[in-house]
């Protein structure tokens, strides 16, 4: 694959090759260790990661089939392959990378797994190449953009009440010369969307990654009207310890021992001007991972 602005697909792709230039193109201060697949069989590459967070990622050579992340306590994430490549069955680089080489189009894809988490990345190969790539989540998540160009996958556990399951860091897009190419999500209802400012001036191929993390800590969101309902007493320490379990299984026991100091943090956020809501960080374990804590964003309305 060269730098050139004009230059389309070839029609024979090897999988390491397109390795090469995702390698090449991670920014500095974003490599990391791509694991090794534990096996392929029946078409789905398995990888069991050795981060703390303890994932197994199924990565199907089917590109119509969705990555699924499962850390053994939420609901496993699933994510799908941008709807606009086009592209052949994948196949295993040698460096752990899955591969899916462009069948009809300048755009391929591919999945590296890391210790805690994956990286989704759209390899441009010429100007033709879509500006937009669109990724979906499993049934009930929806992505939420942060002010920093991040995103939160959050999901419903109770009306007024989500739980993150995951997150995605800002997006990074660098062409064959190494640098920058300007790169932003939006969020359109559930799907998530990267967009890649490229033209026929671009240096290609033009490498672009979202990387998705289920990571150690859970957090736990309250919407106004719970936090209001929860500071005037309207929640007993039964009912706060068990929308904690529906966040995570062992949660329940630390939400009841903390009710006390759960009630006082939001009272603390209603009387804040402008107010803010009530929101619980967890451990990976299930223990609450510091004293509850007051937030605003989009969520809290």
């Amino acid at each position: 694959m060269s730098a050139t602005a004009s230059s389309a697909a070839p029609a024979e792709i090897d999988a390491d090759d397109v390795a090469a230039v995702i390698e090449q193109a991670v920014p500095a201060d974003q490599v990391a260790v791509v694991e090794q697949p534990d096996s392929v069989a029946a078409g789905v590459v398995l990888f069991e990661s050795g981060g703390e967070a303890h994932l197994e990622v199924e990565v199907s050579l089917d590109a119509d089939t969705p990555v699924v992340i499962d850390n053994d306590v939420d609901s496993p994430v699933e994510i799908s392959l941008p709807t606009e490549v086009m592209v052949a069955d994948g196949d295993v680089a040698a460096d752990g990378t899955v591969v899916y080489a462009a069948d009809h189009g300048d755009a391929h894809a591919a999945v590296q797994v890391l210790d805690d988490g994956v990286r989704l990345q759209t390899v441009l190969e010429g100007p033709e190449a879509a500006s937009t790539y669109s990724y979906e989540f499993g049934a009930g998540v929806e992505p939420v953009l942060m002010e920093d160009g991040s995103v939160e996958l959050v999901e419903q556990v109770n009306e007024g009440i989500s739980v993150v399951v995951g997150t995605i860091d800002s997006p990074w897009a660098v062409d064959a010369n190494g640098d920058d190419v300007a790169t932003h999500y939006t969020v359109e209802g559930s799907t998530l969307v990267q967009h890649v400012e490229h033209s026929a001036s671009s240096a290609y191929p033009i490498t672009a990654d979202p990387t998705v993390s289920l990571g150690w800590w859970r957090y736990l969101h309250f919407n106004k009207a719970e936090t209001k309902s929860i500071a005037s007493g309207g929640w007993t320490v039964a009912a706060i310890s068990a929308v904690c379990a529906r966040a995570h299984w062992a949660a329940g026991a630390a939400c009841a021992a903390q009710a006390g100091a759960i009630v006082y943090v939001a009272n603390t956020g209603v009387n804040s001007s402008p107010m803010k809501c009530l929101v619980l960080k967890f451990s990976h374990a299930g223990g609450l991972a510091s004293l509850p804590g007051t937030y605003r964003d989009s969520r809290c309305k």
